[in-house]
C-alpha cells in the first residue's frame, strides 16, 4: 500500500515539475518575442506581467502542496519505522519530492530572473525608443526652422525678382517712352512754286507749266531728348496717283521704314542740336508735273515725322 502511494506521488511530482518547466519555457519564450514586437505595444506587456504573477503565485501554491505531500509522507514513514516496518521506499519518495520541489524552485528562481533581465532590456528598449522619438521631434522642429528660413529667403527673393521685374518694366516703358519722345517733328510743311524766271508763288496752288523748281520748307521742332547728331531727313514728294516722284539723277533713291522698302524723292543731312531747326530744300523734277493734289512727307530714323500737300492745276 506504501509502495503505490509512493509511485503515485512520484508520478504527481514529476508532472508537476514537467508544467512548472513547460510553463516558465513558454513565459521565457513569450517574452522573448516580445523583444521583436512594437515596443510601443504597452498594453500587451501590462497583460503578460498579469500573466507572469498569476502564474507566480501558482508556483507558490504548487510550493505548499509539494512540501503538504512531504510532510505526510515523513509522517507515514515515521509511524511505519515506529513498527519496525521497511521505510526505505517512503524515504525514496519524500527523497524525489524533496529534489522535485527545490528543482522547481531553482527554476522559478532562474526563469523569474531571466524575465526580470528580458522587462528590463524592453523597457531599455522602450527608453531607447523615446529618446530617439525626443531627437525625431528635435530635429522635426529643426527643419521646420530651416524651412521657415528658407521661405523667407524665398520670398525675399521673391520680392527681389518682383522688384527687379518692376524696375526692369519702369525701364522698359521708359525707354519706350523717350524713344517715342526722341521721335522729331516736322512742323509747318509746306511747297513753294518757283518759276524758270525765279518768281515764287505760296499759294499751295500752282499751274503746272509754273513749276521750274519746287522748294519744299519746314522746321524741326526743339527736342532735348533726342539724340544731338547728324540726322538723315528722306523728303518724299507723292503724285496724285500714289506714285513716288524718284529719279536716282536727281538726288532719289531707296531707304527701310519698319522693314519695308521706300521710295524718296530726296534726301537732306542736318546736324541737330536739339533746337528748333528750319529746313529748306529745292527740287527739280525731271518732266511735267501731274495735275492734282500731291502730298510731301518728311522721315527721319525710320519714322514718318511730317506732311503736308500741295496741288498742281
Amino acid at each position: 500500500m506504501a509502495t503505490k502511494t509512493t509511485t503515485t506521488e512520484e508520478k504527481k511530482g514529476g508532472g508537476k515539475k514537467g508544467i512548472i518547466i513547460a510553463f516558465v519555457s513558454l513565459l521565457l519564450a513569450t517574452n522573448i518575442g516580445s523583444l521583436y514586437f512594437n515596443w510601443d505595444q504597452n498594453n500587451t506587456i501590462k497583460e503578460k506581467e498579469k500573466e507572469i504573477a498569476v502564474q507566480i503565485d501558482s508556483i507558490s501554491g504548487l510550493k505548499e502542496e509539494l512540501n503538504k505531500q512531504i510532510a505526510d509522507l515523513t509522517a507515514a514513514r515515521d509511524q511505519i519505522a515506529a513498527l519496525n516496518g521497511n521505510v526505505d521506499s517512503l524515504n525514496a519518495a519524500i527523497a524525489s519530492l524533496e529534489s522535485v520541489r527545490d528543482a522547481a524552485l531553482s527554476d522559478a528562481k532562474t526563469w523569474k530572473s531571466r524575465y526580470y533581465s528580458i522587462k528590463n532590456e524592453i523597457e531599455g528598449a522602450k527608453k531607447k525608443v523615446d529618446e530617439a522619438n525626443l531627437e525625431i521631434e528635435k530635429y522635426k522642429k529643426i527643419a521646420e526652422e530651416k524651412a521657415k528660413e528658407v521661405e523667407e529667403k524665398n520670398q525675399v527673393i521673391l520680392q527681389k525678382d518682383q522688384n527687379i521685374n518692376t524696375l526692369t518694366q519702369t525701364n522698359t516703358d521708359l525707354s519706350k517712352k523717350v524713344a517715342i519722345a526722341s521721335i522729331l517733328r516736322a512742323e509747318n510743311v509746306n511747297a513753294v512754286a518757283i518759276s524758270s524766271k525765279g518768281k515764287e508763288n505760296v499759294s499751295l496752288e500752282f499751274k503746272a507749266k509754273g513749276i521750274d523748281q519746287l522748294k519744299i520748307g519746314f522746321t524741326i521742332a526743339e527736342n532735348k531728348v533726342a539724340e544731338k547728331n547728324t540726322k538723315e531727313l528722306f523728303i518724299r514728294v507723292i503724285e496724285p496717283d500714289g506714285a513716288t516722284i524718284n529719279n536716282p539723277q536727281t538726288g532719289g533713291g531707296e531707304f527701310t521704314v519698319d522693314g519695308k522698302s521706300l521710295f524718296y524723292s530726296v534726301k537732306y543731312s542736318m546736324l541737330y542740336n536739339g533746337n528748333l531747326t528750319p529746313v529748306v530744300q529745292t527740287y527739280k523734277k525731271d518732266g511735267a508735273w501731274k495735275v492734282g493734289k500731291h502730298t510731301i512727307e518728311i522721315y527721319c530714323e525710320g519714322k514718318m515725322i511730317g506732311s503736308g500737300s500741295f496741288t498742281v492745276k
